[in-house]
């Protein structure tokens, strides 16, 4: 997507090139699971998203919404809600947009955007594995809340 280490390395001042590789090899693998055309348009969603953690991220890759105008979160939103079949594919899940009705994807798509909120504003790491709701710092837990996101 950003062709060479050092071409990405303007981009993510953190990254390492065992990150990079990584990062190419998923990609190729998504390439052969999805095929040329869908692996197209994965790619230009993959694109959007990316932008907006490079430009709204903290040094986790986790997007705080809060510092997004309104008009590219919209279009970040609707980027996330078609791209999220091709991460439940690529999970080797059934697409959440087929086993929810309308509302309750619209719902999960919010979820999933507070989730990542909730952790930028935290400053919480996930590159080592999931976090508990008990240990993020006090004022966060009610984002949380299942009447907020569920």
């Amino acid at each position: 997507m950003y062709g060479s280490f050092e071409n990405l390395k303007k981009h993510v001042a953190n990254i390492t090139f065992d990150g990079y590789m990584t990062f190419n090899a998923k990609l190729l693998q998504a390439k052969g699971d999805l095929g040329e055309k869908d692996y197209k348009q994965f790619t230009e969603y993959l694109h959007v998203i990316t932008d907006a953690k490079l430009k709204y991220g903290d040094k986790y890759g986790n997007t705080d919404f809060d510092k997004m105008p309104s008009k590219q979160e919209a279009k970040y939103t609707k980027v996330l809600t078609e791209a999220q079949p091709y991460f439940d594919k690529l999970n080797g899940e059934i697409s959440s947009k087929e086993i929810l009705t309308p509302e309750e994807y619209e719902q999960y798509i919010k979820a999933l955007m507070t989730y990542e909120k909730v952790l930028a504003q935290a400053e919480i790491d996930t590159t080592k594995g999931p976090i508990e709701v008990g240990k993020l710092p006090k004022g966060f837990k009610g984002n949380f809340n299942k009447q907020e996101i569920l």
